[in-house]
């Protein structure tokens, strides 16, 4: 039995517009490294999720997405 919303997808997108507006701006520029673990399934839109890594590379910081599978 799962439990309703596991194995299902994340919110990358959601996700990743949030650490934008909250955070990138005072933590993230050059010398951050910034890393996702992630088998990249979104339950959202994957235009918000390429719209938010291109706000994050305009950052000048390094993006490592890594898929545990």
């Amino acid at each position: 039995m799962l439990t309703e919303g596991f194995s299902g997808g994340t919110k990358i997108g959601k996700s990743l517009k949030e650490f934008n507006n909250v955070y990138s701006r005072n933590f993230v520029n050059g010398k951050t490294v910034v890393m996702i673990i992630s088998d990249g399934y979104d339950t959202g839109s994957s235009k918000i999720v390429a719209e938010e890594l291109e706000k994050l590379k305009k950052r000048n910081c390094k993006i490592v997405w890594l898929n545990p599978f």
